[in-house]
């Protein structure tokens, strides 16, 4: 009666596991003749079952001996290269991607060969010279812990990496960008200031020289225009803090939104100003803002 096939393996770590255990096999049973020729036909067909495995995995998948000399190469490789798998095996892995960058990575390989895993993202790969890959090698031990060769997989990543660059730039660009409008807003504001200071000073000169005097409505005048520097100023201040927004916090505080929209349309003309003002003419939320505080701000 034919025994059941076992189980195909779904990882390349079974896969190895599966040879192992058959060659453990093997070598227990060498003196049974039947023995020996049912574990060989297992060896191969966990072989074949590995192979299978390989073929499937969508990296380039090498697997080189001591030498670093190819045993195996997967049909993804094999497509990338051009190249027939009796033409590939055998060869020396800087056959493949050339003495200059077979020095540059050869420190890898010898790690691997001492028994290390080694991974590292680096340009160019078999059949894509500027592309972006991943690479992977994985040492293989024997039953008396000996490193007998390299699983080397190479992972193409090269979107990503386009995606990782153009991110990068763009946040690069936006930090630029921040500093010059933070530079810009810190130039405008003190800048404006001092001719704002003057016209402060020069009101209240006025205001107090026509003490008194209310012709044609001058006081009421003066004082609209006392309020207006003094909003400037403080509009001055806040586009400052505005450019610093998300990266300096100030304090969280109430603010009465009514008080706000009647601040914001004293910039509008006469006919909006009084439209607005009888529209907000009832309560308003107290919304919870960040905002710094300062001495010159009223609600």
């Amino acid at each position: 009666m034919t025994a059941p096939n076992p189980t195909r393996p779904t990882t390349l770590e079974e896969a190895l596991r599966a040879l192992d255990e058959a060659e453990t096999k093997l070598r227990s049973r060498d003196n049974d003749e039947t023995g020996i020729r049912r574990l060989t036909e297992s060896v191969l067909r966990s072989e074949e079952r590995f192979r299978m495995l390989a073929q499937g995995v969508p990296n380039h998948l090498l697997f080189l001996d001591r030498d670093l000399r190819i045993v195996f190469a997967n049909d993804v490789f094999l497509e990338a290269v051009g190249w027939s798998a009796r033409k590939v095996v055998g060869l020396h892995i800087s056959d493949i991607v050339g003495m200059e960058r077979f020095m540059e990575r050869q420190q890898n390989y010898e790690k691997a060969l001492a028994g290390e895993t080694v991974e590292y993202d680096t340009t160019g790969a078999a059949g894509s010279e500027h592309g972006y890959f991943h690479f992977s090698y994985r040492p293989s031990f024997d039953d008396a812990g000996n490193v007998v060769g390299i699983f080397s997989m190479a992972t193409d990543i090269s979107e990503r990496r386009r995606i990782q660059l153009e991110l990068e730039s763009k946040q690069a660009e936006l930090f630029r960008s921040n500093k010059e409008l933070e530079q810009f807003a810190y130039v405008a504001s003190h800048d404006l200031k001092a001719p704002l200071r003057a016209i402060e000073l020069l009101v209240q000169w006025i205001t107090e020289g026509l003490n008194g005097y209310d012709v044609n409505n001058v006081q009421e005048n003066l004082g609209l225009l006392a309020k207006r520097t003094t909003r400037l100023n403080r509009l001055l201040d806040d586009l400052l803090a505005y450019s610093r927004a998300g990266r300096k916090v100030g304090a969280h505080r109430l603010s009465d939104t009514h008080a706000l929209v009647l601040d914001i349309v004293q910039f509008t003309d006469e006919e909006a100003r009084q439209m607005v003002e009888e529209f907000a003419n009832g309560d308003a939320p107290l919304e919870v803002v960040d905002r710094p505080q300062r001495a010159d701000m009223k609600a």
